[in-house]
């Protein structure tokens, strides 16, 4: 990784807490991601397709309810209603750790390819706090 430092304007007192005492440093450079963790791919994969599921479940749910009150009756079309719901639970339990499973081999796919490749370049500016140093006037 190639970085350069960078110093930004210091802040303004007000901006710092009042103090000024500090100012902030940019860390800029290259960035190449050579390789992802299937640990950090699952911690955010699960929360991810469990709330796109909940999100949808809940948009069936108001969507059945608008119909019903736009005079669309379920019992014309063979439908119960507890019957959908709990096809659309275990519809869940399948499509969310496939999601899982389908996100982790993308994961396993881009390690094994930026193995041969070296990988994917990210510029990168990073903010970095560090204490003043004191100006001999």
């Amino acid at each position: 990784m190639t970085a350069t430092h960078v110093q930004a304007a210091p802040p303004t007192p007000a901006a710092a807490g009042g103090g000024g005492h500090e100012h902030r440093r940019l860390l800029v450079g290259d960035l190449v991601v050579r390789r992802v963790s299937y640990r950090s791919v699952s911690r955010v994969a699960w929360p991810l397709f469990l709330g796109l599921y909940v999100g949808a479940v809940f948009v069936g749910v108001a969507a059945w309810n608008l119909a019903a009150l736009a005079g669309w009756s379920p019992g014309e079309r063979d439908l119960a209603g507890d019957e959908v719901f709990w096809t659309a639970v275990a519809a869940g339990v399948v499509l969310v750790p496939l999601g899982v499973a389908l996100a982790l081999a993308t994961t396993a796919l881009y390690n094994a390819i930026s193995e041969r490749t070296g990988g994917i370049e990210v510029g990168v500016v990073s903010p970095r706090r560090s204490r003043r140093r004191p100006v001999d006037y």
